[in-house]
């Protein structure tokens, strides 16, 4: 049986109910009208009708069918009745709870193709948290987040992590990780410590807005970092576009240009996009882990994990890996080990004298070493 909700009018039918009213849509209004008029007339003029259709219900259908049944012609009855019944079905389907216009809650997501955006947004958009446009400048979308930040997908990776330094900190500033928000799954981060008494690991990246203490914010590990002042003027050095900058060791939180030297993390950070004043500056940031010898797979430091002083690292084939030890002393052989040397030295030899420089033979030496001299050199000392 076909649906009666359905009309069989030929493509593109119009909607029995105006979505923006709740009333007969214009073009249906006209139909009854003219249904009406076939009927028994209408005191309607054209003019109103064109001023717009006022809210017809099922009860005024049922009253004008009660008042002209009689005058009506057994098909135009029927017809009548049609249409009622059918006023109220549409009626009855509307009366149901319907989401609100503009939500997306009625789609079928499993059947949605794509969604497309405007690639040149007009006027102006607003990056409320949730809120996500085209990007033209970047070639992506942006996001929305709290705060004000705002995500370049696919181009940026960020942390949401808490403040907890005891300060607030400023955008673009360098970061380091510092515990974790309980069962929360985020972390807590301060301002980033690189002179090596604290591994590389624990380093974060830079700040995207500023960060009240004891709140949350975004962190970004990789992505372009704008809207502070890159001209070094802060950190009294001077930074041109294109500079490599570094977490800089003499103070926690800030930025330097010149490559600190060991044990200081001296691997590069961020470069320099746009060397600008005030807002207008903006650095790329690529944070890496700075790797140490002691932290090679193949390196193994016994003990504490500290070497000495004077300590080099020798092969064992048995465990496969590089070690850490002092140079062996042998017979007549003394090792002193320091810092950033080792002193080697002959010992117990005594003093031997040979009056011809062209002497051979075999000597013994005051402390009882046996020399061989061929010649006048020394070729053995057992």
């Amino acid at each position: 049986m076909p649906d009666p909700l359905v009309t069989p009018i030929t493509p593109p039918r119009v909607a029995f109910l105006d979505p923006r009213t709740g009333n007969v849509s214009r073009e249906w209004y006209l139909f009854f009208l003219s249904l009406f008029q076939l009927t028994g007339g209408s005191n309607v003029s054209l003019g109103d009708v064109q001023k717009g259709p006022p809210p017809v219900t099922v009860d005024e259908i049922n009253q004008t069918i009660d008042s002209r049944g009689n005058d009506l012609e057994p098909s135009q009855a029927e017809l009548v009745a049609q249409i009622a019944e059918l006023v109220q079905q549409v009626q009855d389907i509307q009366a149901k709870p319907e989401p609100e216009l503009g939500t997306m809650s009625s789609v079928q997501q499993d059947n949605v193709r794509f969604l497309g955006f405007s690639v040149e947004p007009s006027p102006a958009v607003a990056y409320n948290p949730g809120v996500t446009a085209w990007n033209s400048d970047d070639g992506t979308l942006d996001v929305g987040l709290y705060g004000g930040a705002v995500l370049q997908v696919g181009q940026e990776s960020l942390y949401y992590a808490k403040n907890t330094s005891g300060s607030p900190i400023a955008i673009g500033t360098p970061v380091m990780f510092t515990g974790t928000v309980g069962a929360s799954g985020k972390l807590e981060f301060g301002l980033a410590v690189a002179d090596g008494s604290v591994l590389s690991d624990y380093m974060m990246g830079v700040t995207t807005q500023t960060i009240a203490d004891n709140d949350f914010g975004y962190v970004c590990s990789f992505g372009l970092v704008r809207g502070f002042d890159t001209t070094g003027t802060p950190y009294t050095e001077v930074w041109n576009d294109g500079d490599l900058l570094y977490f800089d060791p003499a103070t926690a939180g800030t930025w330097t240009n010149v490559q600190p030297v060991a044990p200081n993390i001296n691997v590069p950070v961020a470069v320099v996009v746009n060397a600008g004043s005030g807002g207008s500056g903006s650095i790329f940031v690529r944070m890496t882990v700075d790797e140490a010898l002691s932290r090679l797979q193949d390196v193994y430091i016994n003990g504490t994990g500290t070497p000495l002083a004077g300590e080099v690292l020798i092969y064992d084939a048995t465990q496969a890996r590089w070690e850490n030890n002092h140079l062996t002393a042998g017979s007549n052989i003394s090792i002193t080990n320091g810092d950033s040397s080792i002193t080697i030295a002959v010992t117990g030899l005594g003093t031997m004298a040979f009056e011809n420089t062209g002497a051979s033979g075999t000597f013994t030496a005051a402390s009882g070493e046996v020399v061989t001299v061929t010649n006048g050199v020394v070729t053995s000392i057992v």
